[in-house]
């Protein structure tokens, strides 16, 4: 049987202003701090994180490694709210998308 759609999400609440969280996980850079899938950002947007904006990262997992390219859909401060796809870069058609949706909550951001 092959696995060809699935879903997840996951949830925190971190006790930090809702934007700064919002500026952490929207900082191309920084995902291989907190994504052990992520060995390596390659190539950095260029540009400011608007509609369409792609970067490369090198994706990891035991036994594999292969390129990635991320682009925007969705970069919104005001709502605090960011999603992007991930695609396989070598032909394989793997695709994620990925959503970041910010919440205050108390002076936390869930």
């Amino acid at each position: 049987m092959l696995l060809t759609d699935f879903h997840g999400q996951a949830s925190t609440t971190i006790d930090t202003a809702p934007a700064e969280v919002f500026t952490a996980i929207t900082a191309i850079g920084r995902p291989p701090e907190w994504n052990q899938r992520i060995a390596a950002v390659m190539r950095t947007p260029g540009t400011p994180l608007t509609e369409g904006a792609e970067w490369t990262v090198q994706m990891s997992v035991p036994w594999a490694r292969w390129p990635g390219r991320s682009r925007v859909l969705a970069h919104d401060p005001a709502r605090l709210l960011f999603e992007c796809t991930l695609r396989s870069d070598d032909g394989n058609p793997s695709y994620v998308l990925w959503r970041w949706s910010i919440v205050p909550e108390g002076n936390g951001a869930p």
